[in-house]
């Protein structure tokens, strides 16, 4: 069933996607049909150019923020609670009982890979569904993942008292590690995942 919702989701992104171009293209007109007119002194072309360019660009880019705003925010949606939904599954692999934890997370082809500190085992959070993930999806799928553990790990910190020297995510792609964004540094969990936690309770 949601396999359904989201091919028709992922059907309206890309209507908005093709409204975002036709929004760039029609400013290409304009900028090329009304130079022309005004070198070729066409006034009429000049009137046409000047009513018709507006109007494209207007409507393609309702259409797409409204795209955006319907399909993309419910996408979005689905991704975050898959991304629960699985560290919850595997919160003992999460290894909250340390107290120093680096995820290291990749996010390639139709999935997203989590292993904690040297662990072997993984947790796999499967998008196949969303077919060939771009870089905004992955992009998208890791800033879902950096929320959840931001909320996860400031609950453990604020709520029960649990104490973590630093907790951090680590971006890897391929064999390159990109730079860690920490949770929790010396202690003292970040302004920027407090944040994100305190949004997640007001919902």
């Amino acid at each position: 069933m949601q396999q359904k919702q989201i091919k028709k989701l992922l059907r309206g992104e890309i209507a908005g996607n093709v409204f975002t171009a036709v929004c760039g293209i029609s400013l290409i007109y304009f900028i090329i049909c009304f130079t022309t007119a005004r070198i070729l002194e066409n006034s009429v072309l000049q009137l046409i150019v000047l009513i018709s360019a507006p109007v494209i660009m207007s409507v393609s880019a309702l259409a797409a923020a409204f795209c955006n705003l319907k399909f993309g925010a419910a996408l979005d949606k689905i991704m975050s609670a898959r991304v629960r939904e699985a560290l919850v599954q595997n919160a003992a692999l999460m290894h909250p009982e340390r107290s120093s934890l680096t995820f290291f997370c990749a996010v390639e082809n139709d999935r997203a890979t989590l292993k904690v500190n040297g662990y072997k085992e993984e947790i796999i959070i499967n998008f196949e569904d969303f077919g060939k993930l771009s870089f905004t999806r992955k992009a998208e799928i890791l800033s879902a993942i950096e929320a959840r553990i931001s909320v996860t790990f400031c609950r453990l910190c604020i709520e029960r008292g649990s104490k973590y020297e630093n907790v951090d995510i680590t971006p890897v792609t391929g064999r390159k590690k990109g730079k860690a964004l920490y949770i929790i540094k010396n202690g003292e969990p970040q302004k920027h995942a407090v944040k994100i936690y305190l949004k997640s309770k007001r919902k």
